[in-house]
């Protein structure tokens, strides 16, 4: 975890405070939220964060992850790929 600014990442909040921003993302991106566990989690960030909010920001990620499941392929999209 890279921490440049983390005031909204972390609070107690279960659901995304704008849920309309959810329009697209990064296939890469996506796997790798569903690739994020508790335990994971916990391990980076275990001294930095309560259980609290580690359940919150998993909660978040149930809630985002399920949004672009439920929307499609349409909303996935993959990054071009750097050439040279």
């Amino acid at each position: 975890i890279w921490m440049i600014d983390h005031s909204r990442a972390f609070r107690m909040n279960t659901t995304p405070r704008s849920p309309d921003n959810l329009s697209k993302v990064e296939r890469t991106l996506l796997d790798r939220l569903r690739q994020l566990d508790r335990d994971g989690l916990r391990q980076a960030v275990d001294r930095c964060l309560t259980t609290g909010e580690i359940d919150a920001l998993l909660a978040r990620r149930d809630f985002i992850v399920s949004h672009f499941e439920k929307g499609g392929p349409s909303l996935v999209f993959d990054r071009p790929s750097r050439c040279c």
